[in-house]
C-alpha cells in the first residue's frame, strides 16, 4: 500500500534524522495504532513514548509493538502530562489538520513546552494547496482545518519555532491520488 510505504518513510527518515541529531527521548503525538512508533524506536538507542488520545489505538500498539525503550500512553496532545522540557524531540505526522485553527495554535504551544530547549520538532501535515491541485483537498472528513504551506509555516512560527527545513511527498507515485479519491468517494458513501 503506496500510503502505508509513504507514511513508514516519514518515521524511517525521523529516525535516522532523530538518531544523528543525538536525540535520547522523543514523543510521538497522535501515535495510532502504534506502526510508525515502532519504526521510530527500531535501532534507535533511546526512549520513544507514543501518544494518543484513543484507548483502543493505545491499546492495540501495546499489543502489538514492541521494541526497546519503547513505551505507550493514553494521552491528549492538547493537554500533555509532561513536564516542560521533557523531550529532545516530538514528531507529530498527520495531527496537525485533525484540529481546527484555535486547537492548532494550542497543539503546538504543548509541543514548545515539553521540548528542551534547541529540541526538536518534526511534523507533517497535507499542503492543502498541493492538494487542491490535485482535486483532493478537504476531502478527509477527519481532516479539521488543512492548511497551505505559508498557513503552517506562520502557525510554527507563533508557537516559537524556527523552521530549518521544509521536505515535501510525491503525491503522484504509483497512482496515490486516484487511489485517494476512490477511498473518500468509498466514505461519503
Amino acid at each position: 500500500d503506496p500510503e502505508k510505504d509513504s507514511r513508514a518513510a516519514l518515521y524511517i527518515f525521523a529516525r535516522e534524522f532523530l538518531k544523528r541529531k543525538g536525540a535520547k527521548n522523543v514523543l510521538d503525538l497522535g501515535c495510532g495504532g502504534g506502526d510508525g512508533t515502532f519504526l521510530l524506536a527500531e535501532d534507535f538507542h533511546g526512549e520513544v513514548v507514543g501518544v494518543d488520545i484513543k484507548e483502543e489505538a493505545i491499546s492495540l500498539a501495546v499489543r502489538k509493538f514492541h521494541a526497546l525503550g519503547l513505551r505507550y500512553e493514553l494521552g491528549d496532545a492538547l493537554h500533555l502530562q509532561y513536564p516542560a522540557g521533557s523531550f529532545d524531540a516530538v514528531v507529530a505526522f498527520h495531527l496537525v489538520e485533525h484540529f481546527v485553527q484555535e486547537d492548532q495554535k494550542r497543539l503546538l504551544r504543548e509541543v514548545a513546552r515539553i521540548l528542551r530547549p534547541g529540541g526538536c520538532f518534526l511534523a507533517a501535515t497535507p499542503d492543502r494547496d498541493a492538494w487542491a491541485l490535485l482535486g483532493i483537498a478537504g476531502m478527509q472528513e477527519d481532516h479539521l482545518q488543512e492548511l497551505n504551506k505559508k498557513e503552517f509555516l506562520r502557525l510554527l512560527g507563533a508557537a516559537g519555532f524556527s523552521v530549518q527545513k521544509v521536505y515535501g511527498q510525491s503525491l503522484l507515485k504509483e497512482g496515490r491520488v486516484y487511489r485517494r479519491r476512490f477511498l473518500n468517494f468509498l466514505k461519503r458513501m
